[in-house]
């Protein structure tokens, strides 16, 4: 007989805000630790599509704001805590624009930083 010490399983990262209008990108999450044999649950089906393979959990949203809660559980360490990621699935709540120069001239051409922020205030990461 074999035993094999692992350590609790983990999620990383457990809070993510994705942009509720990117219908086409998709947004993985990675199993940490454990058995290597997990459940994956989360609370609102309506908000995301959830597709579980080995240590990856691939969310893409659907065509709703709302937070959602997946959680692991390790299947053969049922005694373990389990572990939780939080996604908050938002529409930009404001825009902020950045530019070199305060003043441009009509009909001039100018590089400007993009920020989009959520419902919560936090911005959303380049991904």
């Amino acid at each position: 007989m074999k035993v094999h010490v692992v350590k609790q399983v983990d999620i990383e990262p457990k809070y993510k805000s994705l942009y509720l209008g990117n219908s086409e990108g998709a947004f993985t999450l990675t199993i940490l630790e454990g058995s290597g044999h997990f459940i994956v649950n989360y609370d609102n089906q309506d908000l995301i599509e959830l597709v579980h393979k080995e240590r990856q959990i691939t969310v893409k949203p659907m065509s709703a704001a709302g937070l959602i809660k997946i959680t692991v559980i390790d299947a053969e360490l049922p005694t373990a805590e389990p572990t939780h990621a939080h996604i908050l699935i938002s529409d930009i709540e404001k825009l902020s624009l950045w530019s070199p120069r305060s003043l441009m001239e009509q009909g001039d051409k100018m590089n400007l930083i993009v920020s989009a922020f959520d419902s919560k205030g936090d911005d959303f990461d380049v991904d």
